[in-house]
């Protein structure tokens, strides 16, 4: 998920997100939208992820639908899973919230 990230941080937040999610509080919001909590390790996560796109990819395809290709800065920002910089202007947000340094290095290397 995040290939240049040292495994001792990986390792941290996976432990922290372990930790959060055996909260009976935490659980329960997760549950009450439908969702279920669970943890694993990344090399699961990473499997299961891999086994996802390849069934869905395998539905798309035998349904004949075409993937679809994106293009443009709002491409980039949905590739990266953020929310189109026009959408942000046009609803007051940001995409990592205030302006930083990270957001502002990562939006030139899109446009390249």
């Amino acid at each position: 998920m995040a290939p240049d990230t040292p495994r001792p941080i990986v390792d941290k937040l996976n432990k922290a997100v372990a930790e959060a999610l055996n909260r009976p509080a935490i659980r329960k919001q997760i549950s009450d939208i439908g969702a279920q909590p669970k943890t694993s390790t990344t090399e699961e996560l990473s499997r299961h992820i891999a086994a996802e796109i390849a069934k869905w990819q395998g539905v798309r395809e035998k349904a004949g639908i075409p993937q679809h290709q994106w293009g443009g800065q709002a491409g980039a920002d949905a590739r990266h899973g953020r929310r189109s910089r026009a959408r942000n202007a046009a609803s007051g947000r940001s995409n990592f919230g205030p302006a930083t340094k990270f957001q502002d290095q990562t939006n030139r290397q899109d446009r390249q």
